[in-house]
């Protein structure tokens, strides 16, 4: 190639030849239980909410 030119590569193949995205280190388990943690805490925050208005009045 020459300096100036664009480099040119081809896509990365994964099994069979599909198509397959760049690995980035993050993982779908990961991402899973934050969000399943992250929906647990918002769940007992408004039980604590619900059951401290509901003393109260």
């Amino acid at each position: 190639t020459h300096p100036g030119a664009p480099a040119t590569s081809a896509p990365a193949k994964g099994h069979g030849g599909k198509r397959e995205l760049a690995h980035t280190g993050a993982s779908s388990t990961a991402a899973m239980a934050l969000g399943g943690s992250s929906a647990a805490l918002i769940a007992a925050g408004g039980g604590t909410v619900y059951a401290v208005r509901r003393r109260r009045g």
